[in-house]
């Protein structure tokens, strides 16, 4: 899956990102306060052992983006087994966001799957820098 959004102004592409962030993590802490295990992303398929972390421009080697953010994790479904990898990105250039989400399958390993995500996120983030200059 990718996504594109344009906003108003770079300020909002960033509450984007927050909120986008602040959606993996609060809903899934329980009363105790820890994470929970997995992220139901609906009755049948469901996202366990998930690891999100952001870089803003400058940070951790990133100098691709105004701001990133990953997700990693497993992807499990009672129809289609697993788990398998998963992963989903995004990238904030400016005042626009591109997303990209690859949920694993069989057979696939978890650097296929990577590949999947990266090379279409590059090239969405390389044309937004070209449409903005």
């Amino acid at each position: 899956m990718a996504v594109v959004s344009v906003h108003a102004d770079a300020d909002s592409a960033d509450q984007e990102m927050a909120t986008t962030l602040e959606e993996v993590v609060l809903p899934q802490l329980p009363l105790g306060g820890a994470p929970c295990p997995e992220q139901r992303l609906n009755q049948d398929e469901r996202i366990i052992s998930l690891l999100s972390s952001g870089a803003p421009w400058g940070r951790r080697g990133q100098e691709t983006a105004d701001d990133q953010i990953w997700e990693h994790g497993e992807y499990e479904s009672d129809s289609a087994g697993g788990p398998y990898p998963y992963i989903w990105g995004s990238s904030r250039i400016g005042p626009v966001t591109v997303s990209v989400m690859v949920k694993g399958a069989k057979g696939y390993s978890e650097k296929e799957t990577d590949d999947l995500l990266y090379s279409p996120l590059i090239k969405m983030s390389q044309t937004v820098k070209e449409e903005l200059e």
